[in-house]
């Protein structure tokens, strides 16, 4: 291949990297503070952050969720480790969180055996991500991996891709937010060459119609479960409440009968305490009357009862 820098007898494949197993600290300093932005907890009037009890945390979250908003990142995310010309920059983020947000490179320097990652933010559910790539003479491995905290979803495994010869187009959508898109362009298998690479990278979030009525389908589909449940829950209460009341009228008669056993139980032991009293007596009885029948009557002597005569 005439424009491929493969050396000579080596493997076709290249073991091409996830972002995860190289991403610098640069790019987790903005996914930090892109995720720090979004994820803010309330905070009082005094800026510090609001102590909530776990019920009230959880209705929050829940109809955060419902109520989920445009929230456009507050500072443009890099475009690349390398250094892109003056027409490359990122461009400004809009005001409008509804417009598309483009970031563009033009001609990054993508050193021999180095990997530029390009970290783009959504915050947005439902975007529909454009990118358009193109390099100067020479292929270039390229993918697109998406990091939400500490998971990271695989867009795009990074390969070789012949984006010398014709721009390299994509479009997917992005439904879970908020999330970094890492587009990784690896030259790791190019031991001494440098690439250049041109990128536009589109994100369009949907109309803000289309968000209105996303949220609606939400709170709709949302209700219908709270109603299925709510109908469950009385349901489910109404069968205890019965249950309840038969428990605890079974409870009432186990406790009459409780006490009458109870009052069984004290004449019991008032007779086993006197048949004990009666058993000692008899025994001492016993033992007397055999000690006498063996001849050991002490005013018996020789024959002679003591003091008759």
């Amino acid at each position: 291949m005439p424009n491929s820098d493969q050396p000579t007898g080596a493997s076709s494949k290249a073991p091409f990297g996830r972002p995860s197993e190289r991403i610098s600290n640069s790019l987790r300093k903005t996914w930090t503070a892109i995720m720090s932005q979004v994820n803010t907890p309330a905070a009082e009037e005094n800026g510090t952050p609001s102590v909530k009890t776990s019920a009230k945390a959880s209705l929050e979250d829940y109809f955060a969720k419902i109520d989920v908003g445009p929230v456009p990142p507050k500072s443009d995310p890099p475009s690349g480790d390398g250094e892109a010309d003056t027409e490359g920059a990122a461009s400004d983020p809009p005001v409008n969180p509804f417009e598309p947000s483009i970031y563009s490179g033009k001609a990054v320097p993508v050193g021999g055996g180095e990997v530029l990652d390009v970290p783009i933010p959504v915050t947005i559910a439902d975007s529909v991500v454009e990118y358009e790539v193109t390099t100067q003479k020479y292929d270039i491995g390229f993918g697109v991996y998406a990091e939400r905290m500490e998971e990271e979803m695989v867009v795009k495994e990074t390969s070789r891709i012949q984006s010398h010869t014709n721009p390299v187009k994509g479009k997917f959508l992005v439904q879970t937010v908020p999330c970094m898109l890492v587009f990784a362009f690896d030259n790791s298998y190019s031991w001494m060459r440098e690439k250049r690479i041109t990128y536009t990278i589109t994100v369009t979030p949907p109309s803000e119609d289309k968000h209105k009525e996303n949220r609606r389908k939400l709170a709709t589909k949302g209700l219908e479960e709270v109603l299925e449940d709510l109908g469950r829950s009385e349901a489910g209460h109404a069968e205890s409440v019965q249950r309840r009341e038969e428990l605890d009228l079974e409870i009432r008669a186990l406790q009459a009968k409780v006490e009458e056993k109870l009052g069984d139980l004290e004449q019991v032991v008032r007779d086993e305490e006197t048949f004990e009293r009666r058993i000692n007596l008899s025994k001492l009885l016993r033992d007397g009357l055999e000690c006498r029948l063996e001849g050991d009557f002490e005013d018996e002597e020789a024959g002679k009862f003591k003091g008759w005569w």
